[in-house]
């Protein structure tokens, strides 16, 4: 029961309205102020604008997430593929974000869609969709955590074994720099939570930062020295299928994964509501901001970077899993070149991890208030001294670690679980959107925007488990499908423990 059930305020679940929240402060219940969660307000508000959108562009990283995770798509149509692609699902990811947006503005609490499918089903279906949907988000964000830790583990092993040519990687060595990121990540969420700010705006620094460094670099370099560099007609019309498959309309789709998986966080700092000041007028700009960003940098790092490609060949053939290095070194020629453009990746990649379980912690919390969790009276405390949800926080670091040992007992194990991201995401912004989508409201052009972001994420959510090559191995099998609906079973058994005590967050509309 919140807070504000608890002390007699004027709820009223089962609607969306604009009026549900008017900044920082919705109704005042016995001298505490209330938020719009319907929750006391505990976390401090110390974000402002510039200090959030700093999170928004350390968390979504796109061009050096994309760029680390380059493997996933260079097979389904080469460079031109992995450019339309990228395009086309940035196009359709923004539709999504300005769906999200107006719910955001609607009401701004740290459970974003969790508390955006508690209210648009209605009040006969809002319990358990909303349930349902912060599980799938929350899992979501801790899987993204995971991959991305391991990604840099990689990319740091295989820097090592670019100056030590007799290493041979082995797994262990990946699992050990895996849980250092993970541990740093986690106790900088722990302790370092009035000073999360100034680690953003550093981090913000990397991210832009080496992005224009690496453009300058890898497109000089790249052109000098009596380096061959790639044909335009390479670039944007050669179309490379490695993929097994022979419909090239499938392999677009398919290759659309990556750019999804890149840049599909839009409501990551939906989550951050209430750490910053007036939610429901700074948290869609953000948005919008942090999706217009990721597009334009992202698209104009590829561009230089597949122009950089001498050898497209020795790139596929390459057993490095960070199959940057690879094309780093054909643009500058050297080890010390290539070791020193991917580090320009690998960093700010350690800050998206921390601003993921950051994301996923803050869900994790707000699931726990409202006794959707078990032991919800630890892991919905805010710590008086640190500030912060300290137990769903240090809950991260555990499941991560977790992960981290699934890693090091099976790679496709563990790729099973993170590659379910996309996936889990897609079936929570459904779970929020699509009721709001068909509430019965007079059309408005908002809702064109939201009938795009559905039939796309509908469409989509089918072929994004479809098997990544073929003919289909054990090992290449997309597993994602199976663990999303395997998890889903477990949140249903979670919800059935649950249900008794559990209710959906309200909206506390002031004036009620």
């Amino acid at each position: 029961m919140s807070f504000a059930e608890e002390k007699g305020t004027k709820v009223k679940e089962g609607s969306l309205s604009p009026d549900a929240a008017n900044g920082e402060i919705v109704d005042i219940v016995d001298g505490t102020p209330i938020n719009a969660s319907g929750h006391a307000q505990e976390l401090d508000r110390n974000f402002s604008l510039f200090s959030m959108c700093a999170v928004a562009i350390v968390i979504g990283n796109c061009w050096a997430i994309t760029g680390a995770t380059i493997r996933l798509a260079i097979y389904n149509g080469g460079p031109p593929g992995f450019i339309y692609e990228f395009i086309v699902a940035g196009i359709l990811y923004l539709f999504i974000t300005t769906s999200l947006a107006e719910m955001a503005s609607a009401i701004p609490t740290a459970g974003g869609v969790y508390h955006w499918a508690s209210v648009t089903p209605g009040r006969k279906l809002s319990r358990i969709v909303g349930f349902f949907a912060g599980y799938w988000n929350a899992f979501a964000y801790s899987f993204g955590a995971s991959s991305l830790a391991v990604v840099c583990s990689e990319g740091l092993v295989g820097l090592y074994g670019l100056t030590h040519p007799d290493l041979e990687p082995q797994r262990w060595h990946i699992f050990v720099a895996y849980i250092i990121i993970i541990w740093l990540c986690c106790f900088t969420l722990l302790f370092g939570n009035r000073i999360l700010p100034s680690i953003n705006y550093a981090l913000m620094v990397l991210v832009i930062g080496g992005w224009f460094v690496t453009l300058v670099v890898v497109g000089v370099m790249s052109a000098q020295g009596g380096r061959s560099h790639a044909s335009s007609d390479f670039v944007w019309k050669t179309w490379e299928n490695n993929s097994g498959y022979t419909k090239n309309g499938l392999v677009f789709v398919l290759g659309m994964l990556n750019g999804s998986f890149a840049i599909g966080t839009p409501d990551c700092t939906t989550h951050m509501a209430e750490e910053i000041k007036k939610p429901e007028r700074n948290i869609p700009k953000v948005m919008i901001i942090q999706m217009t960003s990721s597009f334009v940098t992202t698209l104009i790092f590829l561009i230089v970077l597949f122009y950089a490609i001498s050898d497209f060949d020795a790139v596929l053939g390459s057993t490095s899993e960070f199959l940057l290095a690879e094309i780093y070194h054909q643009a500058t020629g050297s080890n010390s070149g290539a070791i020193g453009l991917s580090i320009l990746v690998i960093v700010p990649i350690i800050g998206s991890v921390m601003g993921s379980m950051l994301t996923a912690s803050r869900v994790f919390w707000s699931l726990a208030r409202d006794n959707a969790m078990p032991f919800s009276s630890t892991f919905g405390h805010i710590s008086t001294r640190w500030k912060n949800p300290f137990a769903a926080v240090f809950f991260m670091g555990c499941f991560s670690t977790i992960m981290g040992c699934i890693y090091l007992g099976s790679a496709i194990a563990f790729e099973a679980f993170v590659g379910s991201f996309v996936v889990l995401t897609t079936l929570s912004y459904l779970a929020a959107l699509l009721p709001f989508l068909f509430s019965g409201r007079k059309p408005s052009r908002r809702d064109h925007s939201s009938g795009v972001s559905c039939a796309f994420m509908l469409v989509w959510l089918v072929f994004y488990c479809f098997p990544y090559v073929y003919p289909v191995t054990a090992q290449d099998m997309n597993y994602p499908c199976l663990i999303a609906g395997g998890l889903t079973f477990v949140i249903g058994v979670v919800w059935l423990i649950v249900q008794r005590v559990y209710k959906a967050p309200p909206v506390v509309l002031k004036g009620e």
